[in-house]
């Protein structure tokens, strides 16, 4: 993953937000190299996982922005995890002593080599973190219950701070922030508000096979594979 201090945002015909970039990623990255990178993902596969999150949305959204957090993370967040390709533990304390939501792994063979391990073998294995919201949580604004007086782009960075070794060093760079509908990108090298988000709600409405293969690119396990070996 590549980093840019650029922003960007690209619009719909109606003018709402597909995808945001605030100096994480380039313009022209986005824009006409993403679609040149080894993990682009053909139209076949964009269509299925387009699919997948189509009918899951539309079937769960009422209940879901009814709903408390787990709901989300439970019926939403994890299959679409899954379908994207990856593995998860749940709520593991990391070394300096905070808990994200999800500890990510490559593959569930990957997750369970450690499954009984603490948290920092368990951080050695994985390839990110995971923090989530509900529905609909403004992922910009102070939380009032779960982490009351913090806003969610703080916890993501402590969350990737505390993910380090002894030395200092750590174990992973990036950290997915989400509430189901909005799915952002943080990296622990960035400026604090930094950020690459994709509107998983709008690009389930305005399907775009150049769209939604962004999505799939960059929250996909092996974008976040590259970045540990560099």
């Amino acid at each position: 993953m590549k980093q840019n201090p650029a922003q960007s945002v690209l619009f719909t015909e109606t003018q709402q937000k597909i995808w945001e970039t605030k100096g994480i990623f380039s313009d022209r990255y986005i824009r006409t190299k993403l679609k040149d990178d080894k993990l682009y993902p053909n139209e076949e596969r964009v269509k299925l996982l387009w699919e997948f999150c189509s009918n899951l949305w539309n079937k769960l959204h009422i209940a879901l922005g009814k709903g408390n957090e787990e709901l989300t993370k439970r019926e939403f967040l994890e299959p679409i995890l899954e379908k994207l390709g990856f593995a998860y533990s749940i709520e593991i304390s990391l070394p300096g002593g905070s808990t994200p939501d999800y500890l990510l792994f490559i593959d569930e063979k990957s997750k369970e080599s450690v499954l009984a391990e603490k948290g920092a073998t368990q951080c050695k294995m994985a390839i990110s973190l995971l923090e989530a919201k509900k529905v609909n949580h403004p992922l910009g604004d102070v939380s009032k219950h779960e982490t009351p007086g913090r806003f969610p782009h703080q916890q993501v960075r402590d969350y990737l701070q505390d993910a380090s070794d002894e030395s200092g060093k750590p174990y992973f760079r990036w950290a997915i922030l989400t509430n189901g509908n909005i799915w952002r990108l943080y990296c622990r090298d960035a400026r604090q508000r930094d950020y690459f988000e994709f509107n998983l709600k709008m690009g389930i409405a305005s399907y775009s096979y150049e769209d939604f293969a962004k999505f799939i690119t960059l929250f996909s396990p092996s974008a976040f594979i590259r970045n540990v070996e560099g």
